[in-house]
């Protein structure tokens, strides 16, 4: 299994070169491993990535799961929706 830190890189590769099909796994093990909410770096790559990928959708609802929404993510979603035309 991929440590946090590893994580982190992997979400931001596959939102890079827009593999969210790689990124939603991650995502999953990430969930299996119950890392949702304890590492904020973390939470917000999911969030980029996401955003990077035009799933707005899904940002949301990783944002709903989290027990903590810092500015980073916040911004990650801001910036997500004005990408994507959703002002």
């Amino acid at each position: 299994m991929p440590n946090t830190i590893t994580s982190i890189c992997i979400s931001k590769a596959s939102s890079s070169i827009g593999a969210l099909h790689r990124g939603e796994q991650i995502h999953s093990e990430i969930v299996s491993e119950r890392l949702i909410g304890k590492v904020q770096k973390l939470d917000t790559a999911l969030v980029d990535m996401y955003v990077k990928c035009g799933e707005v959708g899904k940002v949301q609802k990783v944002l709903k799961g989290l027990p903590v929404r810092v500015v980073a993510s916040w911004n990650a979603l801001i910036s997500g929706y004005s990408q994507h035309r959703f002002g």
